[in-house]
């Protein structure tokens, strides 16, 4: 709840006036972040708002991780048919291919607001994309307007 409430304040105050018609989120696949729940908040909290009635769009991050001996990185989605915490247990066990076993999650963890589409009809003129990686809390320089 909080964090779709500190989402959709981040894309209002990026939309500097004009109306949000869309707000594209990365969801890391082991964040636990359910997109089914952020919608409904979403609906609840933007009501009277300039993002009422704006369509979410999820993209999952994949799960990854870095090997600390050799530096490798490598995306665990290949491993199929298994949920994230066994794909890392896996990882764990199996190890990197330089032979370490000292590994970091480095991927897929977090909730990222990656762009918000406006009405650039609707309020100030200008515009672009509100640039990608931005995690809510960080400060939005590079947050892609469309």
């Amino acid at each position: 709840m909080v964090i779709t409430k500190a989402m959709l304040d981040l894309a209002l105050d990026q939309a500097e006036g004009r109306r949000v018609t869309g707000i594209t989120l990365q969801v890391g696949e082991i964040s636990s972040v359910v997109p089914g729940s952020v919608e409904i908040f979403f609906k609840h909290f933007s009501k009277d708002t300039l993002a009422e009635g704006a369509k979410l769009h999820f993209e999952v991050l994949p799960l990854e991780m870095a090997c600390r001996d050799c530096g490798e990185v490598f995306d665990l989605s290949p491993l199929k048919g298994v949920g994230p915490h066994a794909k890392m247990e896996r990882a764990f066990v199996q190890g990197c291919r330089c032979g370490g076993n000292n590994l970091d999650v480095v991927g897929g963890i977090g909730l990222e607001l990656k762009s918000i589409d406006v009405d650039e009809d609707s309020g100030q003129a200008g515009g672009g994309e509100i640039g990608s990686g931005q995690t809510l809390g960080d400060q939005p320089d590079d947050l892609e307007i469309r």
